[in-house]
C-alpha cells in the first residue's frame, strides 16, 4: 500500500511539475505581451502629445484670423443676413399696357381680314383680260393693283385709329408704316392667289389659312407653349413675320426686322408668281373648254 501511494504521489508530483512549467511559459508570454503593450502605450502617448500640440497651434492661428467686429458691423451683418435675396428685372422694349402688347397681333389679323374682304368684292383678274391677248403678268397685276390700293387705304385708316383714337405711340413711326404696308401687300397677294387658284372656294381656303396663322404666330402667348405642330408652322407662315415686325415698330428694337420685311416681300412675289401661272393656264384655250363634256 505504501508503495502504491508513493507511486501515486510521484505521479501527482510530476503532473504538478508539468503544470508549473506550463504556467511559467504562459507567464513568460504574458510578460512579453505586457512589454509590447507598454511600448504601444508609449507610442500612443507620444502621438497624443504631438496631436495636442498641433491642435493648440491651430486654435491659436484660427483665433488670430477671427475678425473683430464692432457693434455697428454686427448690426449691419445681421440685417444683411435677414434680408431675402431680390433680383433686379430689366424689361427691354417695354410697353405701357397689355393691350398695347397685343396690338401687333390684331393689326396683322385686321389686315388679313381686310384683304379677304377686298376679294369678296373684286375678282382676282378681269374676265375681259383673260379672254383677250393680254399677257398673264399684266392680267395678274391688273387684278392685284386695285386690291393693293384698297389695302393701303385700310392701312391708313388702321394706323390713324391706332394712334389717334387708342393713343398708342409707336417706337418708330416710319418702321410701323413700312411693316404695315409690306404686310398688306403680302396678304393681298395671298388672298388674290387663293381665289385665282380655287375660285369661290379660295375664300374658304383663306379662312382656314388665317386660322392656322392665328394659332402659330405667337401673338398672344409664347409659341414655345403651343403644341409641336404649331411650332413647326410658326416659321413657315407670313403672319409670324408680320407680328414680329409690327412688334418691333411699336415697342422698339431692331432685331429681326430686316428678315421680317424680306420674308413678307418673298411671300408677295411668290403669291403673284402663282397668280400669273394661274392666269396663263386660264388663258390657254383647250378643246375641253371649247366643247365642254355634256353630263346627263
Amino acid at each position: 500500500d505504501g508503495a502504491r501511494q508513493l507511486r501515486s504521489g510521484t505521479s501527482q508530483l510530476s503532473d504538478g511539475a508539468t503544470g508549473a512549467a506550463n504556467g511559467a511559459a504562459q507567464l513568460a508570454v504574458g510578460a512579453r505581451d505586457l512589454a509590447a503593450g507598454g511600448t504601444q502605450l508609449a507610442d500612443g502617448s507620444g502621438q497624443l502629445s504631438s496631436g495636442a500640440f498641433e491642435l493648440m497651434t491651430g486654435l491659436r492661428e484660427g483665433s488670430d484670423d477671427i475678425p473683430a467686429y464692432t457693434d455697428a458691423d454686427r448690426e449691419r451683418l445681421a440685417r444683411t443676413a435677414a434680408t431675402p435675396v431680390e433680383g433686379d428685372a430689366e424689361r427691354l422694349n417695354a410697353v405701357d399696357s397689355y393691350g398695347e402688347a397685343l396690338a401687333p397681333y390684331f393689326i396683322a389679323l385686321a389686315l388679313w381680314v381686310g384683304a379677304m374682304a377686298v376679294y369678296l368684292l373684286l375678282r382676282p383678274w378681269s374676265a375681259r383680260a383673260v379672254a383677250s391677248t393680254t399677257g398673264s403678268i399684266r392680267t395678274a397685276l391688273a387684278g392685284y393693283v386695285p386690291g393693293l390700293a384698297l389695302s393701303v387705304v385700310q392701312v391708313v385708316l388702321l394706323l390713324t385709329v391706332l394712334q389717334g383714337v387708342l393713343g398708342i405711340d409707336p417706337a418708330s413711326q416710319l418702321l410701323l408704316i413700312v411693316v404695315a404696308l409690306a404686310t398688306a401687300a403680302a396678304f393681298t397677294a395671298l388672298n388674290q392667289m387663293f381665289v385665282a387658284l380655287f375660285g369661290g372656294a379660295g375664300r374658304f381656303v383663306a379662312l382656314v389659312f388665317v386660322s392656322l396663322q392665328l394659332t402659330s404666330a405667337g401673338g398672344t402667348y409664347p409659341i414655345e407653349t403651343a403644341p409641336g405642330f404649331f411650332t413647326v408652322l410658326h416659321d413657315l407662315l407670313p403672319m409670324t413675320y408680320a407680328v414680329d415686325g409690327l412688334r418691333v415698330a411699336l415697342a422698339g428694337g431692331t432685331e429681326g426686322v430686316t428678315t421680317d420685311l424680306l420674308v413678307l416681300a418673298g411671300f408677295t412675289v411668290l403669291a403673284l408668281a402663282v397668280t400669273i401661272l394661274a392666269a396663263r393656264r386660264r388663258q390657254t384655250v383647250t378643246v375641253g373648254r371649247l366643247h365642254p363634256t355634256l353630263r346627263v
